[in-house]
């Protein structure tokens, strides 16, 4: 078809065809052209030949862009053209652009499985809720530190704003990610005044102690029951006693060593086991099948116990116990091994810390340890003066 000179009255006029599309070009501004669907939708293209070949990129809709709105686009690209430039190169990299999703997707291939499984289940919790309905097809250059602060504040204002420094660091991380594969040069979400977490500090005092151990001796579920004696007897987290394995515990030695893919530090623990852990194990490798695999089976997908939040919800109605989480029983084993041994290394190698930091939460029960101390070198010291 002949070239035409596109004017206002022959859009208004077009009329679509039977099926498919229809292009009409312009006879003033060569490569610029009208579409017309068999829809009856309008658009303005734009024709350039780019390396031999011809390419066609849609300028706007109309009426959304308007005739001398999309001829005056038309004329800059063509005069970027003639010039030698493409000027298409800046829409390709646009269009091939890494997008949050794909961020996502790589991340979660590639880093997830390096952690452990709650751990990889709560990042995808967070990209899934708050991170992807808020960036999903947002190319991942285009994302602004404000973009970031908005998230994290309407996550806080909605009430959880752990919740909200724990997406931060997700996303955080997969775009330092980025910056190493090479997608933005930097990371937006540095610098983030975050919420703040003050240091939960709940022990359980002798006597909560003994009123657990009660109610462990009437909880109707053994399994149960023992595996939270273990948590008080050990300090490990929950994960790893419930995904406990026979393999890895040496009870003629009492240790038990956990592998890196069951640790929250993803490395190896080889923890030591008091005589009263060990002594359960035993009873409990007696009642065991000779080829049991898990130190508490269950016939769930995973072989083994995965959920006591029941249990000790009965625990601690039974013990009378308020606002006291069953993580608190691992602060506890620490709050005792600090105070009674005075070292804060034994601690942490008993916890399976990797840093130190992760241990000095306790510095403050070594006051007693030091004290007492002082006061055998006092006489030194002072000369026996009082």
């Amino acid at each position: 078809m002949p070239a035409q000179t596109i004017t206002a009255d022959l859009i208004r006029n077009l009329q679509p065809p039977g099926q498919g599309q229809r292009i009409i070009r312009d006879d003033r501004l060569k490569g610029f052209g009208v579409r017309i669907t068999a829809n009856g939708a309008l658009s303005f293209v734009m024709h350039l030949s780019i390396d031999g070949k011809e390419r066609r990129h849609t300028l706007g809709s109309y009426p959304v862009m308007t005739l001398t709105e999309a001829r005056e686009l038309a004329r800059q690209y063509r005069r970027s053209h003639e010039l030698g430039r493409n000027p298409f190169a800046q829409i390709d990299a646009i269009k091939t652009a890494p997008r949050i999703l794909d961020l996502w997707e790589r991340y979660d291939q590639e880093q997830l499985p390096q952690k452990a499984v709650r751990t990889a289940a709560d990042e995808r919790a967070m990209w899934r809720d708050y991170i992807l309905p808020e960036f999903d097809n947002r190319v991942v250059k285009d994302i602004s530190a404000d973009d970031i602060d908005q998230l994290h504040r309407r996550i806080t204002q909605a009430g959880s704003p752990f919740r909200a420094n724990r997406v931060h660091s997700s996303l955080r991380r997969a775009l330092n990610l980025a910056i190493r594969w090479g997608w933005v040069e930097g990371n937006v979400a540095n610098g983030l005044a975050r919420n703040q977490e003050p240091p939960r500090n709940r022990y359980a005092s002798a006597d909560e102690l003994a009123a657990i151990w009660r109610a462990l001796d009437e909880l109707q579920s053994r399994d149960a029951a023992e595996a939270i004696a273990l948590l008080i007897m050990t300090g490990a987290r929950k994960s790893e006693v419930l995904s406990a394995r026979w393999a890895d515990i040496d009870l003629d030695k009492g240790i038990w060593i956990k592998p890196a893919a069951t640790t929250k530090q993803r490395a190896m623990h080889h923890a030591p086991l008091m005589s009263a852990a060990t002594e359960l194990l035993r009873k409990r490798r007696a009642q065991a099948d000779d080829d049991a695999v898990w130190v508490f089976p269950s016939t769930g997908a995973s072989g083994h116990l995965t959920d006591i939040k029941k249990a000790w919800r009965q625990v601690c109605e039974k013990a009378d116990l308020k606002g006291f989480r069953l993580h608190d029983l691992r602060h506890t084993f620490a709050s005792h091994v600090v105070s009674d041994t005075g070292s804060l290394y034994v601690a942490g190698q008993l916890l399976g810390h990797t840093q130190a930091q992760s241990t000095a939460r306790y510095a403050h029960l070594l006051d007693d340890a030091m004290r007492e101390a002082l006061d055998q070198v006092s006489d030194k010291l002072t000369g026996g003066r009082r």
